[in-house]
């Protein structure tokens, strides 16, 4: 049985290159996926090649930033493919870099909230049909240059770093058998899973300064098996 058989799957931003390749692999693990992204020929594309694998999969083209878009999504998943199990959050709108200085607020408004406030948007609605269908997982694509400093992508960073720190707050708030992650790219490297909870959840005790240092360097065997539970929600 493939591991992600008869799951369904929404992934924001999949027209783009992560987007259709974590369309495409979904598609051939067994999932039925729904792209969403605002380029439609990008879509067509991306849903053209999980065709070839004769794989199910729909597509919206639409804004990701907005709250009527995350709704449709989620109607449009239950009604297609009859559930909801699996959210990447993966949609991202990049500037050319610059200093802050030269940064136009409308600009910093637009990459916001497409880097962030659409995983918050997606979250809410995806959350209670995932928990319809017994639980799920979902995941924000975030980055290492959220947990580091760099030189003219001060947007980028600081999105990618509060989606880091959204998933967190998401796992001890999150109900039921929902599971909530981010998965962050170093460079060249392997992406790295960071699980932030798992179910059932329970209300945690506050963290000293030691547990709280030693949960940010887990080792690669506890990483792999959270990226694992991730892609695999319970049926």
């Amino acid at each position: 049985m493939q591991p992600l058989q008869d799951k369904m799957a929404i992934v924001t931003g999949a027209g783009g290159g992560i987007g259709a390749a974590i369309c495409r692999q979904f598609a051939a693990e067994g999932a039925a996926v729904v792209g969403i992204d605002i380029d439609a020929y990008a879509l067509e594309r991306m849903a053209a090649s999980v065709h070839v694998a004769k794989a199910r999969v729909s597509t919206l083209c639409a804004d990701v930033s907005e709250e009527a878009t995350a709704e449709e999504a989620v109607v449009h998943a239950r009604e297609k493919f009859g559930r909801l199990d699996v959210l990447v959050s993966n949609a991202v709108y990049d500037l050319p870099h610059a200093p802050l200085t030269a940064v136009a607020p409308a600009d910093w408004r637009r990459t916001m909230a497409v880097n962030l406030d659409s995983a918050f948007l997606f979250s809410k609605h995806a959350i209670p049909a995932m928990e319809a269908a017994r639980g799920g997982s979902i995941i924000l694509i975030a980055s290492q240059l959220g947990r580091v400093a760099g030189p003219g992508r001060t947007w980028y960073f600081a999105a990618k770093g509060a989606l880091i720190r959204l998933a967190k707050a998401m796992a001890l708030t999150t109900p039921g058998r929902t599971s909530v992650s981010t998965v962050c790219r170093r460079g060249r490297s392997k992406p790295r899973a960071t699980c932030a909870t798992s179910p059932p959840w329970k209300p945690r005790a506050p963290r000293t300064a030691r547990s709280s240092a030693a949960s940010e360097h887990r080792t690669k065997s506890q990483r792999a098996q959270c990226f694992s539970r991730a892609r695999s929600p319970g049926s």
